[in-house]
């Protein structure tokens, strides 16, 4: 710690306390007889020798380390070292080095300090007068502390507390850094997922570990981000179940990509096929039938032929009459007709014959009949299954000679799923076709991602069947 004003103005008046208890102490009477050099070491001279390093207890204790003492006599107005401390300046030693403190502590009996340079060295003093028996002031009793002892232990001190500040500085300045640091990653968190959500990725959260103002922002983000989803949800549900009263088809025929962008009396002409679909005898069938059960029978029926429908860009309509009951009303954009020019044997030449084991799997046994049929038609060997576990069994029992396994997605008693990891787990060079009268990009993803080759919209056209089918097998030779 560095020895400022205030704390060596301290040590000033403690030197010259010392300097005032230590006379005191110093037998004035024994001083007084001491008037010649060669009194020098008789019993006088030893009795206060010894004295003085009572005083200071032979320096033995660390608060007494350092000082050390001088006893003056004056003669003539001149200073003489009467008494020194190891003895080294004999008796009546003159001492030119007086200053005005000395004087005044000898003429006027006051107790003071200075610091001053004497012989050889830089000293700091506390001075008080010795007085004999009578009150009569016979000398000067010096306190010293060495000067440059002071100094050097105040250049130690200085340069400790310079290193102490240099340290804590580079240790703010590393807490600052890292403090920085993780702020910024936490910010750099927050902004990645903002533009992740901006982008449309609705599903981001963060994590952000810190008990602060940014951590809070990081829990406010998340918070904001689950109202923002679940409202695109709830908007995405709406959607779904307006399009299933106003088809999307129909929206786009209008023009309207959005059915909130469709206004009363929008209208447009074109040419279109509209097929009227009639179920035989529904009504005596609907009437033995239970709600749930009619809606399960439509629901049967619309599930084979709205991928058609859709697969050939049409849409359905529905309208309800009282007294006259419901009608589907099935629109086609209008195509004109081509001639055939190929029978089935040039359709058959067309096609170069290729043979190849290929397994179908799907529980429809018209599906499985058609791709069978036009595999045939093809040059092309396929073996059909309505029920997967026998086609499983079929393959594990074939491997070796089976290419191509194309497999409906639906079926009730054994997904599509399960079969694409079957054959995936146990024969991976097998490719695997999965197919769905109607599917979306997330079923694709989901079933590339278990393995599927590709993905197929369920075909119903003869040609079609055999091309696609003829392009696997090029594609996994």
């Amino acid at each position: 710690m560095v020895i400022f004003t205030k704390d060596r103005k301290s040590l000033y008046n403690n030197v010259a306390m010392i300097a005032q208890i230590a006379s005191e102490k110093i037998d004035g009477n024994a001083l007084e007889r001491i008037t010649e050099p060669r009194h020098f070491m008789n019993n006088d001279y030893n009795k206060i020798l010894t004295q003085m390093h009572t005083i200071m207890n032979d320096n033995a204790d660390p608060w007494n380390a350092l000082p050390y003492s001088r006893i003056y006599k004056v003669y003539n107005n001149l200073f003489y070292i009467t008494c020194d401390w190891s003895s080294r300046y004999g008796v009546f030693y003159p001492y030119p080095y007086a200053t005005e403190v000395h004087k005044n502590a000898y003429f006027k009996g006051q107790i003071g300090f200075t610091r001053y340079t004497d012989f050889d060295s830089d000293l700091i003093v506390g001075v008080a007068p010795i007085k004999n028996k009578a009150g009569k002031i016979v000398g000067v009793y010096e306190v010293i502390i060495d000067g440059y002892v002071m100094d050097e232990v105040n250049s130690i001190f200085t340069r400790q507390l310079t290193q102490g500040l240099i340290l804590s500085l580079i240790v703010f300045l590393i807490i600052s850094i890292g403090f920085i640091l993780l702020l910024m990653f936490s910010l750099r968190k927050l902004r990645d997922a903002i533009n992740a959500v901006s982008s449309g990725n609705l599903n981001t959260t963060i994590e952000i570990k810190s008990r602060d103002e940014v951590g809070d922002l990081g829990k406010g983000f998340n918070i904001m981000a689950g109202y923002i989803r679940n409202y695109i949800n709830e908007i995405t549900h709406l959607n779904k179940v307006y399009f299933k009263f106003v088809p999307n088809e129909f929206s786009k025929f209008l023009g309207r990509s959005n059915i909130i962008d469709l206004k009363l009396g929008d209208q447009v002409e074109k040419e279109m096929s509209v097929l009227f679909s009639d179920i035989r005898s529904f009504t005596s069938l609907s009437e033995t039938m239970s709600p749930e059960e009619n809606f399960n029978f439509i629901n049967a029926y619309l599930r084979r032929v709205g991928p058609l429908i859709r697969q050939h860009k049409g849409f359905i309509d529905v309208t309800s009459t009282l007294g006259v009951g419901t009608t589907f009303y099935i629109y086609l954009p209008a195509k004109e007709e081509q001639p055939v020019k190929e029978d089935s044997t040039q359709l058959l030449q067309s096609l170069q014959v290729t043979v190849a084991p290929i397994v179908i799997i799907d529980d429809d046994d018209n599906i499985c009949l058609l791709y069978k049929e036009a595999l045939k038609i093809g040059g092309l060997q396929a073996t059909a299954f309505t029920d997967p576990y026998e086609a499983l069994e079929y393959i594990d029992e074939n491997s070796n000679s089976i290419k191509i396994v194309v497999s409906d997605v639906r079926m009730p008693s054994h997904s599509g799923e399960r079969v694409l990891q079957h054959i995936k787990n146990k024969h991976p060079n097998i490719t695997v076709i999965m197919m769905s009268g109607y599917y979306d990009d997330k079923m694709k993803k989901e079933l590339m991602h278990l393995g599927a080759n590709d993905v197929w919209q369920k075909m119903y056209d003869i040609q079609e069947i055999v091309t696609k089918i003829k392009g696997a097998i090029k594609t996994d030779a």
